[in-house]
């Protein structure tokens, strides 16, 4: 389960300090494109790996939105679940792990 819904859970339990992150970050999440500015095969809600540039691989990150086509970092348009929602990564980072399927009543997880 992504942090974003499960700190939704604590809530009551967040200092003030933690409280207003959060608050930046789903702002920010918000603020995303649902849409890739270039062709892209991934979409929001699909789960990922990602391997930086030290090849070190973080398993299970939610895709949460793109930067819009002004805002990319030359090929890095992709933001993550993850403590650096912030900083968008590139297409090269990622590898896809599952995809979230979604139908008029259900979401359903197809792993790859």
């Amino acid at each position: 389960m992504p942090r974003l819904r499960v700190f939704k859970m604590f809530i009551g339990q967040l200092t003030p300090h933690e409280l207003r992150n959060l608050e930046k970050k789903r702002a920010f999440i918000n603020s995303l494109e649902a849409t890739a500015p270039v062709d892209c095969e991934l979409k929001v809600g699909d789960i990922v790996t990602y391997t930086n540039e030290y090849g070190v691989s973080f398993d299970n990150r939610e895709i949460v939105g793109f930067s819009s086509k002004e805002d990319m970092l030359r090929d890095r348009f992709i933001h993550l679940d993850q403590d650096a929602y912030w900083f968008p990564l590139s297409i090269a980072e990622l590898k896809l792990a599952k995809r979230v399927v979604k139908t008029k009543t259900q979401s359903v997880l197809s792993s790859f």
